[in-house]
């Protein structure tokens, strides 16, 4: 997919539920415009990046959308990178001061081939152009002005579009006046989660399924590597909801092509709310986006097979026992894809 055909998706989904957000964007630069910044900064963009461009050539308010702060436009790319420039040459600290990085970037305080595309107080996004073994070319890093870390963000400046596309149309982003899009769904294989991630995901599930519900049993029972976990934070950013998603044998295996969902988990705070709902309306329509026509299991609390019956499950087991609590065994049937007549 081009770079213009996720702008396209993009400006679609702003015109629909952030229009104030779509209007900051600028018309886009020119080729020549696109040249004479390539040249006084002595680095070509790769296409990614100059496509963008022509489409837009950043943003005229201080709204963020694709990372720290507003996107820059090609003059303000060159300043901020001029000044970014003049503070490394003239500041021994930080010409001297090591930093913690990410692997694939370099450890550095500032580099002449880092470019800030956005900004956000002296913070910003830049594309790399010259990462450190195992890194990509254009890598978006982040860029502290008062803090030693210098994080990947993303392996390209089009997989930051992607993302930006995908949760707009997922309906999964809230604009917190001009602080920039808050995230509220997160999709993560395993290898994928952060240190923080992984902790705040079995302190909820702790939480929930071994003191509110006096259940003593191991948690961490080797499955959370093959899952496809789903996190639901608040307006807070707490994590609040989680279930992992399995593919079709890849819990059951006696029932190898079904799909399942398990450790459907809210938080005390979110119940009643709806969030429970969301939150396996989500894993259904995931597990149907990567296998469709498969059927999805799931073993459910009996108190709760009244909720799951309203999403389509029905049961296939007489109650059992599961570490004291009772069970059922459900399963939503296979959806029957469209055919086109």
């Amino acid at each position: 997919m081009t770079v213009t055909t996720l702008w396209e998706r993009i400006e679609r989904e702003l015109e629909a539920q952030f229009p104030h957000v779509l209007a900051t964007l600028n018309p886009g630069a020119s080729e020549e415009e696109i040249i004479a910044v390539e040249q006084a900064l002595g680095i070509g963009f790769l296409d990614d990046f100059r496509e963008s461009l022509s489409r837009h050539n950043g943003q005229n308010d201080k709204i963020s959308l694709v990372g720290r702060g507003r996107l820059l436009p090609l003059e303000e790319i060159l300043s901020e990178w001029q000044r970014e420039q003049e503070i490394y040459q003239t500041s021994t600290y930080y010409s001297d001061h090591y930093c913690i990085s990410d692997p694939g970037v370099r450890p550095v305080w500032w580099h002449t081939r880092w470019i800030p595309i956005t900004t956000d107080w002296g913070d910003h996004d830049c594309l790399d152009h010259a990462p450190a073994p195992g890194g990509t070319h254009g890598q978006v890093i982040e860029h502290w002005h008062d803090d030693a870390r210098r994080s990947l963000r993303a392996q390209s400046f089009k997989e930051k579009l992607e993302k930006l596309a995908e949760a707009l149309e997922q309906k999964n982003l809230t604009w917190n006046g001009r602080s920039g899009p808050e995230e509220h769904w997160f999709w993560r294989i395993f290898d994928r989660l952060t240190t923080w991630e992984l902790y705040e995901l079995m302190y909820l599930r702790q939480k929930v399924f071994v003191v509110e519900q006096n259940c003593v049993y191991l948690d961490a029972d080797g499955y959370d590597q093959v899952a496809r976990h789903l996190l639901g934070r608040d307006e807070h950013q707490s994590l609040v909801a989680s279930l992992r998603l399995f593919a079709p044998g890849g819990k059951y295996k006696e029932f190898p092509e079904d799909a399942s969902i398990g450790r459907v988990c809210t938080a005390a705070s979110v119940r009643g709310t709806g969030l429970g709902r969301e939150l396996m309306r989500r894993g259904i329509a995931e597990a149907e986006r990567l296998w469709p026509g498969c059927a999805i299991r799931i073993s459910a609390q009996v108190y709760l097979e009244k909720f799951y019956g309203s999403l389509g499950f029905v049961a296939v087991s007489a109650p059992y026992d599961e570490d004291g609590i009772p069970h059922v065994e459900m399963a939503r049937p296979a959806k029957i894809p469209d055919t086109v007549q």
